[in-house]
């Protein structure tokens, strides 16, 4: 089914300027959608966490050797979520926040009638944060959740835009196994992070047993999050829901520098029987291969996370995922940790905000959520 939106009048050079139009002016968007917002049994997500291209005119692609992989190429594309049909492929979460965020997730007669999602006039799809300047409650935003669930494969995410580097803050795009027992299936995180960040964290977030071995660590080029045995402790249950997190060494992988240079393609390779990597390629710097819709993961060089078959065994701890964006605010992260010192930030959100609590920031300064914002190139799932 396709479905037609009025043209919006944004540009792409206005985008780049981090403008985001405000409610008035999306009153014209009027779609005779239909998409469905009704749940289609989906993932429970509790408490996960979250490494420097520190210049963003340009990053070299990997030199490193990519970890041996027994099925690099001969992918087929099996999902190609882009344009006006990208909507097609999710529904609008619009119940409680699983997170427990200071959040109201909408449906998609709301989020389109108000601007909340839509396309641009690039062709793009977008969805964002409410930007009121001043509220009584939670804000309004966006949880899609894909209509499909799939296991193994390469998932390509091609963003222009992500929720910019914003205290109150916690955007994410992951794959969650389809089951209310969350994290019986696992959970991998591809994007995520929360207030002002900038590097991008990947996550990995299982029942009890698996790990990321220790001899796995010449496999990636990211950091854990944690030092000692703890941060290689995967299961939900014994590391207080925050899994096992790796982050990239390059400070534009996310939020507000990342948009400064256009975005780039995020990556994931799931293989049941070997293991879970992500990677990274900036704007101009994206493989050929992944170009020309021939995705040859053997030839990326190392990712910058990695799950290894040697510590965990995949094909039991990660099945019949369904792919996530979502962005939340407050919550059991970027809430929790408000008033916190964190070596992935300057100062606390407390400091620079001036607000004692994330839920009144969030209230009071609706301007700050202007660029809280995702812009779609497409989403690709190959098979």
């Amino acid at each position: 089914m396709r479905h037609t939106l009025a043209a919006l009048s944004l540009s792409t050079a206005i985008l780049a300027q981090a403008f985001v139009p405000s409610s008035e002016d999306f009153k014209n968007l009027n779609p005779t959608s239909s998409w469905d917002h009704t749940p289609f049994p989906g993932a429970i997500h509790d408490e996960p966490l979250g490494g420097d291209y520190s210049d963003p005119s340009g990053i070299e692609p990997p030199s490193e050797e990519a970890p041996d992989s027994p099925n690099g190429e001969g992918y087929e594309l099996v999902k190609d979520m882009q344009g006006e049909e990208f909507f097609d492929y999710f529904y609008f979460y619009a119940d409680e926040d699983p997170t427990h965020g200071y959040v109201d997730y909408v449906d998609s007669k709301y989020a389109f009638k108000e601007g909340l999602a839509g396309m641009t006039d690039s062709g793009r799809p977008f969805f964002r944060v409410e930007s009121t300047p001043k509220i009584t409650g939670p804000r309004k935003s966006i949880r899609l959740e894909s209509n499909f669930n799939y296991t193994g494969g390469v998932v390509l995410l091609d963003v222009w835009r992500v929720p910019g580097s914003v205290c109150g803050l916690w955007p994410a795009f992951w794959s969650n196994g389809e089951t209310y027992d969350w994290p019986e299936w696992g959970e991998i995180d591809i994007i995520e992070g929360v207030n002002a960040f900038t590097e991008n964290q990947s996550s990995f977030h299982t029942a009890s047993g698996c790990y990321i071995s220790e001899g796995s660590s010449n496999k990636f080029t990211g950091k854990l999050t944690h030092d000692g045995e703890l941060a290689r402790t995967c299961s939900a249950f014994e590391s207080n829901n925050e899994g096992c997190g790796i982050k990239d060494n390059h400070k534009n992988t996310y939020g507000t520098p990342l948009n400064k240079r256009d975005g780039g393609v995020f990556a994931m390779q799931w293989l049941p029987e070997y293991g879970i990597s992500t990677w990274f390629f900036p704007r101009g710097h994206i493989p050929e291969d992944i170009e020309k819709g021939k995705p040859s993961p053997s030839q990326w060089g190392k990712p910058y996370a990695h799950l290894s078959n040697d510590g965990c065994e995949i094909s039991e701890y990660f099945k019949h995922h369904q792919l996530i964006f979502d962005t939340t605010l407050a919550g059991d992260w970027s809430g929790r940790v408000w008033a916190e010192e964190e070596i992935w930030q300057e100062e606390t959100c407390a400091n620079m905000t001036g607000y004692a609590t994330a839920e009144e920031y969030i209230r009071e300064e609706g301007e700050a959520f202007e660029d809280a914002v995702w812009e779609i190139g497409y989403v690709k799932l190959y098979q």
